[in-house]
């Protein structure tokens, strides 16, 4: 009957002092992808998509990792995509990246130099043969 009893809550607080208030935009991280098996050795990826939104002073970085060992222990060539605009981009991918079985990716968030803007990841596509 008086839900202010069992719960309150208080205003925002710098907790370190430094200008960032808990719960707001600060440094937004890694994104991980799970393990793609892509069925057999002979794909070639051809081109890598990426839909984006990009601030001025932010960055984002895609990079591709292919093996032909599931576990990601050996063999594993890689390559980081990077276009810092502010919708997609299409790249042609080095012949590294052709021939094996197992793909993954990481999408690196780096914070804007403004601490108010975000850069955003709509979509990424891969485009094998």
């Amino acid at each position: 009957n008086a839900p202010e009893t069992f719960f309150s809550m208080g205003g925002e607080v710098d907790v370190a002092g430094d200008g960032v208030v808990l719960g707001t935009y600060n440094s937004p991280g890694q994104l991980y992808s799970s393990i793609f098996d892509l069925g057999a050795n002979d794909k070639e990826l051809k081109s890598v998509t990426v839909d984006q939104n990009i601030p001025s002073g932010c960055d984002l970085d895609v990079t591709v990792e292919v093996s032909n060992d599931n576990t990601f222990a050996a063999g594993v060539s890689s390559e980081v995509f990077s276009d810092a605009s502010v919708a997609n981009y299409t790249s042609s991918t080095p012949v590294s990246l052709n021939g094996k079985q197992y793909m993954r990716y990481k999408v690196d968030l780096t914070s804007c130099t403004s601490g108010s803007d975000t850069p955003t990841l709509y979509l990424v596509n891969f485009n094998y043969r």
